[in-house]
Parts: structure tokens; C-alpha cells; sequence
């Protein structure tokens, strides 16, 4: 039994982990004299869209139904992000909460209906090593762990027919590398790429963005993040990719 294919565009939920994305005079007196800095991301924008399955095993023995989500909206949502660094190493952490709803959804070829929700914990912990920096440029190597935990609920609108549900809790290391490029004063940009597995069959991660530093305190960003998901396992299968622009604020000290 297949439960759901997702397919929405324009949502709005938060949360990635691209890490400082320019070197201001402040900051690179505090890496050259070993200083301690401080990044925090405490919410931003991701216009998202998401395509893909879940598998789950059926309630009744024998039954089984598959759904798609025409249309649907995000009902919950919160996000932060903090890093703190010394020399050339950088710790992080990430955090995102989303839940995400559909009504009127068709089982199958059948007449029957009913609403879906799913529910995604999602957090990292990691760090990054400066191997080169230069006036213009900077390049790290990071790596670290993924957890997610992921909830999937089916209600029937008809009588007699039990609720679906599953959920799972996947772990996966992962590693990549994180590339910034200092264009002048004020503007950077960075790309951050990794890849891992472990609970998961496969997870890889994409994000680039643009920085405007205004302040010594603070920064704007926009860019475009992609995060893939697959998940083979008997309690939930995972065939997921959330793509889309992000835009939000830095702070730093």
C-alpha cells in the first residue's frame, strides 16, 4: 500500500544549515586571533514544494490504499539555527518543525475519501573545518548527523474503516563541503553540498543563496535549497524531495 504521493507548491515552512556566508573585517580578525563568533538563523522563508511517496503498512490485514495530494497546505512550522566557532572549526545546529495537511483525497481508483497529515522533526548536528580561505574565497569540509523523525496519519471519511498510521525515526550521517566566494564588501555567495545515509537508503542535501551583510551585527540572504529522502524500511518507506527559494536574516557576534 502507497500512502502519500505529495505534490504542493508554495508553502512556507523553515530551517537550513549553510552556516556564515561572509567574512567581514570582524570576523576574520576573530578566526586569524583564535576568537570565539556566533551565528544565529532564528526563522526563515522556504516557498516550498514537495513531491514524492510514503509507504506504510496497512491496518487490517489485506487492505490497502494509495492517496495523492492534489492540494494541500502547511499548517505548522518553526525553525532555528545557531553556530559557534573558533579558529578554523565551526559547531552547528539545526532544527525544523513542519506538519503539513490535505483534505478530500482519493484512495485509489475508489469513491472513497479522506484528509492526511504529515508530521516531520528534523534536526542536525555537525562541524565544519576551514582547509582554505583566501580575500576572496572561503572552503570547508563538514560533516555530522541527521535525525528525522516523520509521522504519516490517514483518516477515512467513510465508516467502518480504521485510521492508517506511521511513524519512524531515521539517523544518517553525512559529509560535504561548503564553498563561499566574497564578491565585495558587504555581498557573498555560498554553496553548500552533502550527502549521507544510514536509516536512510540515501539523503543528499543542495543549497546556494546570496548574503547582503548590512550591518557588522546582521545580514540578508535569498537563494534555493533542495533536500532529498529515501527510505526503504517495512514500518515507512520515503521517496521525498523538498525544493524550493528560501529568504532570511543573520545575526552575528
Amino acid at each position: 500500500m502507497t500512502l502519500p504521493s505529495i505534490r504542493s507548491l508554495g508553502l512556507l515552512i523553515g530551517s537550513i544549515c549553510l552556516g556564515p556566508v561572509y567574512a567581514s573585517a570582524e570576523e576574520l580578525t576573530a578566526y586569524e586571533n583564535d576568537q570565539w563568533h556566533f551565528e544565529l538563523k532564528p526563522l526563515y522563508l522556504w516557498f516550498l514544494g514537495i513531491e514524492g511517496d510514503t509507504t506504510m503498512p496497512s491496518s487490517k490485514e489485506g487492505s490497502g490504499a494509495t492517496s495523492n495530494f492534489d492540494e494541500g497546505e502547511l499548517t505548522s512550522a518553526f525553525s532555528l539555527h545557531f553556530e559557534a566557532g573558533k579558529g578554523d572549526w565551526t559547531v552547528f545546529t539545526d532544527y525544523l518543525y513542519g506538519q503539513y495537511s490535505a483534505d478530500n483525497i482519493n484512495i485509489s481508483s475508489s469513491p472513497i475519501q479522506g484528509s492526511s497529515e504529515l508530521t516531520m522533526h528534523l534536526a542536525e548536528l555537525g562541524v565544519t573545518y576551514r582547509v582554505l580561505e583566501d580575500f576572496w574565497y572561503r572552503f570547508e569540509v563538514l560533516g555530522g548527523v541527521r535525525y528525522m523523525y516523520v509521522e504519516n496519519k490517514f483518516d477515512f471519511y467513510s465508516d467502518g474503516l480504521d485510521s492508517l498510521s506511521a511513524k519512524d525515526s531515521l539517523w544518517d550521517g553525512f559529509g560535504g563541503i561548503r564553498l563561499t566566494g566574497f564578491l565585495n564588501d558587504s555581498i557573498s555567495a555560498t554553496v553548500r553540498a552533502d550527502v549521507g545515509g544510514g536509516s536512510s537508503d540515501l539523503v543528499w542535501n543542495v543549497a546556494a543563496l546570496i548574503d547582503w551583510k548590512f550591518k557588522h551585527w546582521g545580514s540578508a540572504y535569498a537563494g534555493y535549497r533542495v533536500l532529498d529522502y529515501k527510505v526503504s524500511k517495512q514500518a515507512l518507506g520515503l521517496n521525498l524531495q523538498a525544493k524550493g527559494p528560501v529568504i532570511g536574516l543573520s545575526f552575528y557576534w
